[in-house]
């Protein structure tokens, strides 16, 4: 695995995370699943601004496996 291939997982990670939090500012109400695409940084940071803005998240899918 090269770094490219890192850089682009990382900035997909980014992408996902940024784009939960700009659903967060227009919706009430945000689906989402893939949760454990977003790392714990962009989490911390998802979660202080859906509670600022009484958003409801709903994750679909965790990502855990039995």
């Amino acid at each position: 695995m090269g770094r490219s291939t890192r850089s682009t997982r990382s900035a997909e990670r980014a992408a996902d995370g940024e784009v939960a939090a700009a659903l967060t500012d227009g919706l009430d109400l945000v689906a989402f699943a893939g949760t454990t695409m977003i790392n714990t940084a962009q989490t911390r940071k998802l979660a202080a601004r859906v509670r600022q803005r009484g958003t409801v998240l709903l994750p679909l899918d965790t990502g855990i496996r039995p």
